[in-house]
């Protein structure tokens, strides 16, 4: 699976309870989205046609439909990149560390299908700041709908840090995240390049039924502590 996602400011507006996320299409005006999606704060699906041009798209995928890992080694294979280890717990996140793209690629290639413990070693590319470190690739056009992305045009303005909240993810059959919120509460919208991705969304409040008397959330939804 490779994905890209942002984030943009969100408001403070109470979601409504849905029993299903709208589809919308590339004919929907910005105002009709702001004022039903982002302003009501309502998740939806957007149409795969506002990503089909997109150059990640073609050069991120290989013919049979799967990674382009070799793509990645080619171009980027001499790059640290950030990684997580999916069977690894630290505090409320996952224990990560910093590979050279290539050794990656080499795990993703070799190990992950000969590994007879490789559950417990899932290895998750995530939180990659491709944008930030290549800025000169255009691997894909932010979509009209997400245009006013004030998180990273803050970034964009300073002079004396550097940062952003564009992310590349790449991971295998069964890397995943501990359940979370995005950082500052904010919108985010992501892509899926190719692969499948499982989301599981809880409707508003009902998080509150998954954290600890430290108000800390639950780390995995799917935890079999979880009688109720």
């Amino acid at each position: 699976m490779i994905e890209i996602e942002c984030h943009t400011v969100g408001n403070s507006a109470k979601p409504r309870k849905i029993e299903q996320f709208p589809r919308i299409t590339s004919d929907v005006s910005y105002n009709v989205f702001f004022r039903e999606f982002m302003e009501a704060n309502i998740p939806c699906i957007i149409s795969k046609s506002l990503t089909q041009d997109w150059t990640a798209k073609k050069d991120w995928v290989s013919e049979n439909g799967t990674p382009n890992v070799e793509h990645f080694a080619t171009h980027y294979g001499s790059y640290e990149v950030p990684v997580a280890n999916c069977g690894q717990k630290h505090f409320d996140s996952q224990q990560k560390k910093t590979l050279i793209l290539q050794d990656y690629i080499n795990y993703w290639k070799h190990e992950r299908n000969t590994d007879t413990e490789a559950d417990s070693k899932c290895l998750y590319l995530k939180d990659w700041h491709f944008v930030k470190a290549f800025p000169e690739h255009k691997v894909y056009t932010t979509p009209q709908f997400f245009a006013s992305d004030w998180l990273n045009e803050f970034w964009e303005g300073r002079k004396d840090a550097s940062d952003d909240y564009r992310f590349v993810y790449l991971g295998p059959r069964g890397s995943w995240t501990p359940f979370h919120c995005d950082v500052f509460q904010s919108y985010s919208w992501s892509s899926n390049i190719c692969g499948r991705k499982k989301w599981v969304f809880y409707p508003p409040g009902e998080e509150l039924k998954l954290k600890d008397k430290f108000g800390t959330l639950v780390y995995d939804v799917y935890s079999t502590e979880l009688k109720d």
